[in-house]
């Protein structure tokens, strides 16, 4: 809006000052972005569970192992997505990732039982910003 009007009145001095709210702007997001890419690169997970193969009905535990890269003035939750025919009875598949710099081990161990027969996948992990 500011660009436009000052296009409309003919006035070098708004156009600078929306020019360059709109360069910080652009700026500012093409940094954001970077840092959550290098955030996400750095995230490695190792799941291992205690026993192969488990029949439906059998709890198990499951125990993972994420390594990331820590980021300072921003929280970053790291969660373990369950098979979808499984459901969680003891532990959490969550943990928070340090505002430290640096690369960190953290682990997280947790209980869950196949609720069908067959391969039980995991679906992955979700990042939160």
């Amino acid at each position: 809006m500011l660009l436009s009007s000052a296009l409309i009145l003919d006035n070098m001095a708004v156009l600078l000052a929306g020019s360059l709210v709109v360069v910080a702007l652009t700026g500012q997001y093409l940094l954001f972005d970077y840092r959550m890419r290098q955030v996400v690169a750095s995230i490695s997970v190792e799941r291992t569970p205690a026993r192969n193969p488990v029949r439906k009905g059998t709890a198990f535990r499951v125990a993972t192992t994420f390594t990331a890269a820590g980021t300072p003035r921003l929280e970053v939750r790291v969660e373990d997505l369950l098979p979808q025919n499984a459901s969680l009875i003891d532990g959490s598949t969550r943990i928070m990732l340090s505002q430290e710099p640096g690369i960190s081990t953290y682990n997280c161990s947790y209980q869950v039982i196949p609720l069908a027969h067959g391969t039980q996948e995991f679906s992955g992990i979700s990042v939160t910003l």
